[in-house]
């Protein structure tokens, strides 16, 4: 676009010959295209702030791999031999540390408290080492009678309402008749609690030494599986995909995003679907910026008139119109941008919307600022709006201008 074109834009926009309407018209259309643009920013930010969320407390409590088996893995020297075999591969990445564990499942009963509670046999300082679980746990004088010892999430401890930090849980073993109640439930002493930061895990997991677990529940030795860390989590497809080749049925090796896929597909259709409904909204928007460049161009169909007698070219003509139209856009998205960023900065600061942790798992809106989403709503803004004005200044006939003209 040449100087003349951007020159002639800017004297049809601005000059202070344009009546009162075409001024409101043209502030309804930056404020449209500006709260378009901030819905946008901010849908893309909270979604995008859910994903990083979920992530760091699935992280902070899973491992990035696991190693099972149908049957359970039976004995050490096969755990060891499984251990010596994943260390030897080599892929981007590298391997931190691994650690055995038991999964079961059982009720917690404490007082007149009764709740289903996921038990995980662990090796405590292995796990306080290798993942990012906040443990806070009691003085050792605080153990009572010898009981075994269980760290209980925060949220299910605070349930339970424990008052002298004694628990029992009931564990269903298949046993005989004559067994029942006497082998499948104990006592056990809370020694500490722990916070992950998702309501789910910490209202559900309770931790317990696995060599205690093999006894309590009878494994006869044997363990679930293995969890492995890795320097880096995002290579752990790369790590799967080797340790399958070497692990085939009955085994079966599972990453952290396969545990937790639905979760995060389902945040990837909410992003999609946000984007969508809010891109519709500044298509929207854009059309009261069509609108402003139809009055704008009957506004000046005498210059019009005029650069055509002069020989200016229509196709000329159709820029200084798109530049106007982009000018507008512009503004009103760098409106958006402020706006968005604005509310923004409000919610994370002063933390106004209170989420269920129940359904949400957190209990405060997450936010989280992107390059990416940035250039995302700027890129798609401009986009449309280049879109519309360039299609809208094409269905304008200049024979239509200037006979409008000649009528008048």
């Amino acid at each position: 676009m040449s100087n003349l074109e951007q020159k002639l834009a800017l004297r049809f926009l601005l000059s202070k010959r344009r009546n009162r309407f075409f001024s409101v018209a043209t502030l309804v259309a930056i404020l449209g295209m500006g709260f378009g643009v901030a819905a946008l920013l901010v849908s893309l930010s909270v979604v995008s702030g859910f994903q990083v969320e979920y992530k760091k407390a699935i992280l902070g409590f899973n491992s990035h791999l696991i190693l099972m088996k149908s049957d359970e893995i039976e004995d050490p020297d096969q755990i060891a031999q499984i251990a010596k075999k994943i260390s030897s591969y080599q892929s981007r990445g590298s391997l931190v540390g691994w650690t055995p564990f038991i999964y079961r499942e059982g009720m917690a009963i404490a007082g007149g408290k009764l709740k289903g509670v996921v038990l995980k046999g662990i090796d405590l300082k292995k796990y306080s080492e290798l993942s990012k679980i906040k443990f806070s746990l009691k003085e050792r004088e605080g153990f009572k009678n010898g009981l075994p010892t269980l760290i209980l999430g925060k949220n299910l401890a605070m349930d339970l309402v424990l008052k002298e930090g004694v628990v029992r849980i009931l564990f269903p073993q298949g046993l005989k008749p004559e067994d029942a109640g006497v082998k499948n439930i104990k006592s056990f002493f809370v020694v500490g609690t722990f916070e992950s930061g998702l309501y789910e895990y910490d209202s559900s997991f309770a931790f317990l030494d696995i060599e205690a677990a093999k006894k309590f529940f009878q494994t006869g030795g044997r363990v679930s599986g293995i969890e492995i860390w890795l320097d880096n989590p995002d290579y752990a497809q790369e790590w799967a995909g080797k340790m399958r080749q070497d692990y085939e049925f009955p085994y079966e090796v599972m990453t952290w995003h396969d545990l937790n896929e639905n979760i995060f597909q389902a945040l990837e259709s909410e992003k999609f679907i946000f984007f969508l409904i809010m891109s519709v909204l500044i298509a929207v928007a854009s059309l009261n910026i069509l609108g402003t460049l139809m009055m704008l161009l009957l506004e000046r169909r005498g210059e019009i008139a005029i650069l055509r007698t002069l020989g200016l070219p229509w196709r000329r003509l159709r820029k200084v119109f798109l530049f106007d139209g982009l000018l507008i856009g512009s503004v009103g998205i760098a409106l958006g941008i402020i706006l968005g960023m604005g509310l923004l900065f409000f919610l994370q600061k002063w933390q106004p919307i209170h989420l269920a942790p129940e359904i949400y798992f957190l209990r405060n809106v997450p936010i989280v600022y992107r390059w990416r989403n940035f250039l995302w709503v700027i890129g798609s803004a401009f986009t449309v709006l280049l879109l519309g004005c360039e299609l809208a200044l094409r269905g304008i006939s200049r024979i239509n201008v200037l006979r409008s003209l000649v009528e008048k």
